[in-house]
């Protein structure tokens, strides 16, 4: 296994060998976070100078809850960097889970993950996951909101030892930058072998894909996109998955990550070690979608 990605620099030397042909990352801009000014509620009318008039009850309106405090700090330093090249046997099976509604946006520092809300840390989804920001979906609130259960990009175990892929896991919401509902959705039919983009529930674009081969399937369930880039080579535009191969335990010695990617060669039937093939006009379509992006891969 090679170094995990620490940054965007290294970036470049591993991310080729992660999916078939992967390579170089694009630059990407931070996004913008929104501060809420909370202003003072103005002084109450002065009373009425006559001595003999009681004083009238000054109505103050109720005070905000204070945020529920961030747990004791850990050492940041010393947790499992929870990414696509870890495996995490403690995470929480989410693979049942209901579409979820809303993404984090994971802070610079990180975030410190749990197998339940308080518990003991057992990891750091850190504040880049390959060549992107890290932006995960939230599965489950908890504590009024002080803790969110997201979904992890790490694999819950490898091929033919367990369950491979919905990994999720808790973070306090002192971790998060920002949260944002989520309105685009990603389908993935495997049995009529179409991605569908849809907008609000609208239907905005539909292409015929290739998908994995017999001996290597396409994963189903509800990953999400997690990082993209492109580079010279047979898969020149690559969107990295949460989802891993469940037949493969490696690509080219490192994780068998399962990505939507443009090919130099058949992008209908099924033919990949198990990635969505797209053809080159619907990278415009991929490339425009949030990270984080819910992809529903289904088979009839």
């Amino acid at each position: 296994m090679k170094q995990r990605i620490v940054t965007a620099t290294l970036a470049v030397t591993v991310l080729g060998v992660l999916v078939a042909g992967c390579g170089a990352p694009a630059g990407v801009v931070a996004p913008a976070t929104t501060t809420t000014a909370i202003s003072s509620p103005a002084p109450s009318p002065a009373a009425t100078a006559d001595p003999t008039t009681a004083p009238v009850p000054v109505q103050v309106p109720p005070t905000a809850p204070a945020p529920a405090p961030l747990p004791a700090a850990p050492d940041r330093s010393l947790l499992t960097v929870v990414d696509p090249f870890a495996v995490t046997p403690w995470a929480v099976d989410g693979s049942g889970d209901p579409p979820a509604d809303q993404l984090a946006h994971i802070g610079a520092i990180g975030a410190v993950t749990y197998a339940t809300p308080g518990g003991p840390p057992l990891g750091l989804i850190p504040g880049r996951t390959l060549s992107d920001l890290t932006v995960v979906p939230v599965h489950e609130v908890s504590a009024g909101g002080a803790w969110l259960r997201v979904g992890l990009t790490s694999r819950l175990a490898l091929p033919g030892e367990g369950p491979v892929n919905g990994a999720t896991g808790w973070i306090h919401v002192g971790d998060v930058a920002s949260l944002t509902l989520i309105t685009t959705r990603v389908t993935v039919d495997l049995t009529t072998r179409t991605l569908t983009i849809t907008e609000a529930d609208a239907v905005t674009y539909r292409t015929e894909v290739a998908v994995g081969a017999p001996a290597s399937p396409t994963p189903v369930g509800t990953a999400f996109l997690v990082s993209r880039w492109t580079e010279g080579s047979a898969t020149p535009q690559i969107a990295a998955l949460s989802f891993h191969s469940e037949s493969l335990a490696t690509f080219k010695d490192d994780p068998a990550v399962t990505a939507i990617h443009t090919y130099r060669g058949p992008t209908r039937g099924d033919v990949s070690h198990g990635c969505i093939r797209i053809p080159d006009p619907a990278w415009a379509q991929i490339s425009a979608l949030p990270l984080g992006t819910p992809i529903e891969i289904t088979e009839e």
